[in-house]
């Protein structure tokens, strides 16, 4: 009964990648340290799941350029925001993209100070959503 009244964590990691994905392409950086103490506050289990969260939807969105739809696997929330923000995800990024996060999942997996890993990684990730 627990599982089954359990919010899906899912929904909440869309509503987090999406504003961070938002944040990180804008370099709204006073709302990115925001958003990093907000990701600081999660149980670091939490927070890597977080993560590989994030690295799916980077994978999802680069299909989505080269394959399309048929294969890309999202909810309707995930789909609506992946129509706007996969055109950012190339073959220039993506893997660069997997690595920063990647590395990032590793930072925290060792007890890396969140709050910092965080919001090194968005900055890193403005300037690889913006390379064309």
């Amino acid at each position: 009964l627990q599982l089954a009244s359990a919010q899906n964590p899912d929904a909440f990691y869309a509503e987090q990648f999406q504003e961070w994905m938002r944040m990180c392409y804008s370099k709204k950086t006073t709302w990115i340290i925001g958003w990093a103490n907000r990701m600081h506050d999660l149980p670091r289990e939490e927070q890597k799941h977080f993560l590989t969260y994030a690295l799916e939807q980077i994978r999802q969105n680069l299909m989505l350029n080269y394959v399309g739809p048929a294969l890309a696997r999202m909810n309707d929330n995930e789909s609506s925001f992946s129509k706007k923000f996969a055109p950012f995800i190339n073959d220039l990024n993506a893997e660069d993209l997997m690595l920063e996060i990647s590395e990032a999942h590793s930072d925290v997996s060792r007890n890396a100070y969140s709050k910092l890993v965080f919001t090194d990684l968005s900055l890193k990730l403005h300037y690889l959503l913006i390379r064309k």
